[in-house]
């Protein structure tokens, strides 16, 4: 029939024995009526040439067998069925497209070959599936040919070999008491198959020569065992350069469940370095294994995950030269900051170079000295734009101390770089001990540093302390916000200064403690209006604050206490004129109690003396004589008239408020006791005596004088005169009395 037929036939063949040898030298497809249990081709006592096969195979698109539609050979001298060259041909042929499928190869020879040597043909796109081999020795044989496909096979005892310069795939084949043979530059990926039973080697995989390439991919199989130490076992590689990648295996014979592959996420403990590859770890009920999703460092742990992966990091001391982060990734630990340690050894200890990247809840410590400077954390990329970072709950501390060899530039906790960088937080982290021996003339050390242009930047919520010289700094930046942090025992808290004509613009500081530091709360050395309102600044007391800022800098409204308990302070301002010589005035606002102080209030103006009358029968004067040591009058009260001797002209600065300072409490009000009186108008409007006083002090009021300082004279004050707000004056009444202005 196959002599017969032309080219691409289809010869269905009927139920029966045939007692000869096939020889399949054209395209064409063999297919048995009914299946391979009643359809037996048995070469037995055939002469069967120099092939010494059953069924010879030598020309391409040709089907042999289908599922439910194949044959039992068997019979051949060595071969039930061989891929070969055909008779004569001196030259290599190529032949492709080859199917063999639902057989039954059974024994005692060995069921199924590609020829080498003087045999060889260039095989491609051979497919050999749903086919059984029976062999109780090595019995099937791939020695060359590209793209193979063996699939969906059960080999009882016969071992597959794969040599010479075959490649293809083994996937979803049964093995029993068979395995597979590896030598030379076979390339196969070895997928989704079952082993059982005892082989003739003690192997399920044996390479036994040196081979191209030198890793196998053997993953995803069943090894009837799920124990790794017992699959290595069942894996012999006889040659050291080699290796076979077995993780992850399957669970069940029907390979429906598999080991935790996953590498989004990634677990890694400093426990585990003494674990050899593949032992498996539980970690919170799920199961790892060493040197695939499990790591002692986190470093490997990161080289290991996936893209926008997590990894997991327990407690511990972790001492790596400098962990680069170059993915899209979340690193945080499970136990939290202070259990969490990453000593480092390098320059920078954390080196993030990549977009989407988390980093939460380590101690980051001890960077080494390099001689230029040292980072705990550092966010840069030259060569790439970074986007999407989250520092956060860490602790950065301990970078590097007052002795030794000075870095350059300092030392920094968490420096953002080059890069261009955008959408940046740093949030939650104690950053202190920031050091760096005197020396370096262009050293800025600094807990946090934006300095090579970062956008869209949120410091918030970070505890900033013991830093030589600024708790943060800013050198090239924009839209950054400063909130919620607390700032202390720096030289100066945040400092703004471009760098190399860069600008930082954008930048609001608000709502921040920032406080106890040495120089300056905060320092701007750009020409722009910096906003640091409402933040708290050790003190309520707006001239003290005044003196905690340098440059163009917006502080009022401020905290009146530590954030996040202080409310804002809004002050009113205005100047009182004061001639050479004596001045009668009084304060038009109500200072802030802290700000009472007669040092405080008088602080700008060159006095000389200060006298206060308290009124009563028997009347007496408190003065101020520059000195509070030697000084009896120590305060100076909205409500009360002071003279004031000038030693030269001046204008007297006065904040306060037009009511009590808030939330608001009920009005001021001003006693008043019979005979004369020394006193104020509390107020930044003119109004005229009797609407300010009232008419029960109207009515007991018998004299009242101001004083033009201008001139050195009274003048007369009537009850329809109106008041200048602050201007003092000498009041007589009648009668005690109280004003409520």
């Amino acid at each position: 029939a196959i002599t017969a037929a032309d080219p691409y036939d289809i010869i269905i063949v009927a139920a029966g024995i045939y007692n000869e040898d096939l020889w399949i030298d054209k395209s064409l497809t063999l297919l048995s009526e009914s299946g391979a249990v009643s359809t037996i081709i048995d070469g037995t006592g055939i002469a069967q040439g120099t092939r010494q096969a059953t069924v010879k195979i030598s020309a391409s698109d040709v089907v042999f067998g289908r599922e439910g539609e194949g044959f039992t050979v068997k019979g051949g001298e060595t071969w039930n069925l061989i891929l070969t060259r055909e008779l004569g041909l001196t030259e290599t042929p190529t032949y492709e497209n080859i199917l063999i499928e639902g057989n039954i190869l059974d024994g005692p020879c060995r069921p199924f070959a590609s020829a080498g040597g003087a045999y060889t043909a260039n095989l491609i796109g051979v497919t050999v599936s749903k086919n059984t081999l029976n062999d109780p020795i090595p019995g099937a044989y791939i020695d060359t040919g590209t793209d193979w496909r063996l699939i969906d096979n059960t080999l009882n005892g016969a071992h597959l070999t794969l040599t010479g310069s075959s490649t293809g795939i083994v996937s979803g084949n049964t093995f029993v008491g068979a395995g597979i043979s590896i030598a030379q530059s076979s390339d196969f990926v070895i997928n989704g198959n079952s082993f059982s039973g005892e082989t003739w080697d003690g192997a399920y995989i044996h390479v036994w020569a040196p081979c191209d390439p030198t890793t196998f991919d053997a993953t995803l199989n069943w090894w009837s065992t799920t124990d790794p130490e017992e699959i290595k076992d069942r894996i012999l590689v006889e040659v050291t350069e080699v290796t076979v990648d077995f993780f992850p295996w399957a669970l069940d014979e029907a390979r429906t469940q598999f080991t935790n592959d996953a590498t989004e996420v990634i677990v890694v403990d400093d426990d585990w370095g003494e674990l050899s590859e593949y032992t498996p770890v539980t970690v919170d009920g799920t199961d790892y294994y060493i040197g695939v999703n499990a790591f002692a460092t986190i470093q490997d742990g990161i080289t290991a995950v996936a893209e926008a992966g997590t990894v997991n990091v327990a407690a511990g001391t972790y001492p790596e030269y400098c962990v680069i982060i170059d993915k899209a990734l979340t690193v945080r630990s499970t136990d939290g900051a202070l259990e969490t340690i990453i000593d480092g050894t390098g320059y920078y200890v954390v080196r993030i170079q990549h977009s989407d990247v988390t980093f939460e809840g380590f101690t980051v410590t001890n960077p080494d000295y390099q001689g230029t400077s040292e980072s705990a954390i550092l966010i840069q990329n030259p060569n790439a734009p970074i986007n999407n970072v989250k520092i956060l709950d860490n602790i950065v501390t301990k970078v590097r101390s007052e002795t030794g060899t000075p870095t350059v530039y300092g030392a920094t906790g968490i420096n953002l770089g080059k890069g261009p960088l955008s959408n940046i937080v740093i949030s939650g982290n104690t950053i202190t001990n920031i050091k760096n021996p005197d020396g370096s003339p262009s050293d800025h050390t600094c807990g946090i540093n934006v300095w090579a242009g970062a956008e869209n930047v949120l410091i918030s919520n970070n505890d900033i302390s013991d830093i030589k010289f600024n708790g943060i700094m800013l050198e090239r930046a924009s839209n950054v916000r400063i909130e919620g942090n607390s700032i202390t025992e720096c030289e100066t808290g945040i400092r703004v200064e471009p760098f190399e004509e860069g600008a930082v613009s954008g930048l609001t500081i608000n709502f921040n403690n920032i406080a106890g530091n040495t120089e300056y709360g905060v320092a701007n050395f750009d020409l722009a209006l910096l906003d640091a309102t409402n933040n708290w600044w050790g003190t309520a007391i707006e001239s003290q604050i005044a003196k905690l800022v340098f440059g163009n800098v917006d502080y009022s409204p401020w905290l009146d206490a530590a954030y996040p308990d202080g409310k804002p302070t809004i002050l009113d301002v205005t100047n009182i004129g004061l001639k050479s010589g004596w001045n009668l005035i009084s304060l038009p606002l109500i200072p802030e109690p802290e700000a009472s102080s007669i040092e405080t209030v008088l602080d700008g103006v060159d006095v000389n003396k200060v006298a206060y009358y308290i009124g009563g029968p028997e009347g007496s004067w408190l003065y101020y004589t520059g000195d509070l040591a030697t000084s009896d009058l120590t305060q100076m009260q909205d409500g009360k008239g002071y003279w004031i001797d000038m030693n030269t002209a001046g204008a007297l600065t006065i904040r306060g408020y037009e009511l009590c300072a808030p939330p608001p409490a009920v009005p001021p009000s001003y006693n008043l006791v019979e005979g004369w009186n020394l006193i104020g108008f509390k107020s930044l409007a003119t109004d005229t005596v009797a609407a300010y006083f009232g008419t029960a002090v109207t009515d007991t009021m018998e004299a009242m004088y101001g004083y033009d300082a201008a001139t050195g004279l009274y003048t007369i004050i009537k009850s329809t005169d109106n008041l200048v707000p602050g201007d003092g004056c000498w009041l007589a009444v009648s009668a005690d009395g109280t004003i409520y202005p």
